[in-house]
């Protein structure tokens, strides 16, 4: 009797992530804590009720200042304004804001704490056939980031302190993306697609105890490029587009354990 191969399905991915078009980008608020969802508010307003973890609000059109941020653990309904509140807030800062496109990503610290770090959008132009990529390491640890082409490119290796983030404008295409802690720890490996004429922003998210994700955002329109200029594999699942070695390099990711799901956030407008 003979033995069929193994076979190893490529990994599935969250669904597609809305890109904003960068001239509507503004601030956007990403939730990082795990487990945890929360009413927030902005200079004692409700601004978003029951912001689940991995969900992106905004953007909003904030002029430049300083503002009042805090959380509450989420309540079935909200009280219109923090004063309304009884109970209290899980955190509370003040958030320095530009004016210019960022985000704001709300993640735990080390120590259990609630830590909000605002990272800035580079929304300047991207030259035809490439997309850029920015991958952000709110911590609380330093981390090493390896960043490979699919299709066999060599791979650029950057490390990150916390609230630092490494940006690339790279020929579109699929990415994987790995991260290994400080301790030496490979945390997670996902496929990441860099679209043309696109920032995409992953942000990674490596708590103590759970798994690690990698939350993706997106701003379009940085760039037109003329007909004929390859554009990737955006939109197709990884592994699936008969790519040999595609399928050899998700296949040894999978077998570490470490594929992580990217994408899972929605965006939810703010008013």
């Amino acid at each position: 009797p003979t033995t069929a191969p193994p076979t190893t399905a490529p990994p599935t991915t969250g669904p597609p992530i809305d890109a904003t078009p960068a001239s509507q980008a503004g601030l956007e608020i990403l939730h990082g804590i795990p487990d945890t969802p929360v009413d927030a508010y902005l200079d004692g307003e409700l601004l978003v009720g029951g912001f689940a973890p991995g969900e992106l609000a905004g953007p909003l059109d904030l002029p430049g200042g300083s503002y009042d941020v805090d959380l509450y653990a989420a309540s079935d309904e909200p009280a219109a304004t923090a004063d309304d509140r009884s109970d209290p807030p899980i955190a509370s800062a003040e958030l320095p804001v530009t004016g210019d496109p960022g985000t704001l990503v709300i993640t735990p610290t080390a120590s259990g704490e609630v830590q909000l770090q605002t990272f800035t959008d580079d929304l300047s132009p991207v030259p035809a056939g490439d997309g850029r990529l920015t991958i952000r390491n709110p911590g609380p640890g330093g981390v090493s980031i390896t960043v490979a082409a699919v299709d066999g490119g060599l791979p650029m290796e950057v490390g990150l302190e916390p609230g630092e983030s490494f940006t690339a404008d790279l020929p579109a295409g699929d990415y994987v993306v790995q991260i290994t802690d400080e301790a030496g720890n490979e945390r997670l490996a996902s496929v990441v697609s860099n679209v043309e004429g696109t920032l995409t922003s992953a942000t990674a998210i490596l708590p103590d105890v759970g798994d690690a994700e990698l939350l993706l955002q997106r701003i379009s329109d940085l760039g037109t490029p003329p007909d004929g200029i390859p554009t990737g594999n955006s939109g197709l699942l990884p592994g699936s587009h008969g790519d040999e070695s595609t399928g050899l390099i998700l296949a040894g990711i999978a077998a570490l354990g470490l594929l992580a799901l990217v994408g899972r956030q929605r965006l939810r407008n703010v008013e």
